[in-house]
């Protein structure tokens, strides 16, 4: 195949440390190995860690990486975040301007404000673009803003906006069937249209025996939980129901978090108030956060009821350990998943009573508990395992069809 000039647009990545786990990253190096040209624009500011990235990272990658500043901001949902946003969209629609024309542009969305400009330069310039899709914004503030007058006003110049890229793309990628419905309701005329779930590399975590070393205790029974702490995660039903475990005489149940996020004080404070046998490990190097995750006796993955989230980063991770997974979420589709796989249990969103029998029920069976394992992982095998699933992605950005 000609070899293509890609442009990848990602606003917001992670610490690009060759080890991460980054979908993106993960993209470019495959497009590479296939003789292709790419470059990853994204910001100097990483978002996760709120600081500003160290330049020589560029070297470590066998594509080109270019950083565009971004005004800093220390809280997600404040003004000085639409602020840097804003920054980083100047600044990439002068970029565009001066660069040679790609021939693909492959676009992660959100942010909003840079996915607008490059699916403007991409339409006036006949350039094929491909949106990925990894949240619904504005549908993910409503926790946030409240489902208010006030609030559907605020957010209407976003859904015109992103309304606007949908319509635009000649494909389109979602990381769920949820956010791909979503798009569709406007664009109705591109025809690749592909769900890929984040997941993982099987080839990367099934070499097990080259992870770090975690200890845990014979006699301790891991509950765990790895990701963003932020405002969509309901910790504090699981505390709660966790309290309510050791009252029956269940104590050698560990919390293990592995993740930080805006509202890690918070956490910890309620893990002080209601459950204090946990641990909060902060963000860990991808390795060693799955060596964590491969203890576990059970993952949780607790959202609260009425978030915009689909298939979560985590999911596929939990999926790739074997681990049984309890879920608050109520988004229909990873429900249906879990219960079409029986990978796990769902329970009634923000109920601690609930979350506290599902929890006891695998704590006291060791055979649901490897069956559910065992199927969490075919789960994985047949919906996560990148080496399958992200062929599409490639295929969809080597095509020639505008």
């Amino acid at each position: 195949m000609k070899e293509k000039n890609i442009l990848m647009i990602v606003h917001t990545m992670g610490n690009l440390e060759v080890t991460d786990n980054d979908r993106f990253t993960y993209i470019a190096k495959k497009l590479v190995e296939k003789g292709h040209h790419v470059e990853i624009v994204t910001s100097d500011f990483e978002h996760h860690k709120k600081r500003y990235r160290d330049e020589n990272i560029i070297k470590q990658h066998p594509f080109d990486i270019t950083f565009l500043h971004e005004n800093y901001y220390k809280k997600n949902i404040s003004i000085q975040r639409v602020l840097g946003h804003i920054s980083f969209a100047e600044r990439l629609k002068k970029y565009l301007k001066e660069r040679i024309k790609p021939d693909v542009v492959y676009c992660a969305i959100p942010p909003t404000v840079s996915a607008s400009v490059t699916s403007s330069y991409c339409r006036k310039n006949n350039i094929k673009l491909v949106i990925d899709i990894q949240d619904l914004w504005p549908e993910s503030f409503s926790i946030a803003l409240g489902n208010s007058v006030l609030s559907r006003v605020i957010l209407k110049p976003m859904e015109i906006i992103v309304n606007s890229v949908y319509r635009q793309a000649n494909s389109t990628v979602a990381v769920s069937e949820t956010y791909l419905k979503r798009a569709e309701k406007v664009n109705l005329r591109s025809k690749e249209k592909y769900v890929v779930y984040l997941g993982t590399d099987s080839q990367l975590i099934d070499n097990y025996e080259e992870f770090p070393e975690v200890n845990k205790k014979k006699d301790e029974f891991w509950v765990g939980y790895i990701g963003n702490l932020g405002n969509s995660y309901d910790f504090k039903n699981v505390f709660i129901a966790l309290s309510k475990l050791k009252q029956e005489g269940i104590t050698n149940i560990k919390f293990i978090i592995v993740g930080d996020g805006d509202k890690r004080g918070k956490i910890e404070r309620l893990a002080k108030d209601y459950y204090q046998n946990t641990i909060i490990t902060g963000y860990l190097p991808y390795k060693e956060m799955f060596s964590y995750l491969k203890k576990f006796d059970v993952a949780v993955n607790p959202i609260i009821a009425g978030t915009a989230s689909s298939i979560v980063n985590k999911v596929g991770d939990y999926a790739a350990a074997g681990i049984p997974v309890v879920n608050t979420q109520d988004n229909q589709e990873y429900r249906n998943l879990l219960e079409m796989y029986e990978a796990g249990i769902n329970t009634i969103p923000e109920d601690s009573d609930d979350i506290a029998r599902k929890i006891k029920n695998l704590y006291g069976n060791d055979k649901l508990r490897k069956k559910m394992g065992e199927n969490n992982r075919k789960l994985f095998e047949e919906k996560f395992d990148r080496n399958k699933s992200y062929e599409k992605i490639l295929v969809c950005i080597e095509g020639e069809k505008l």
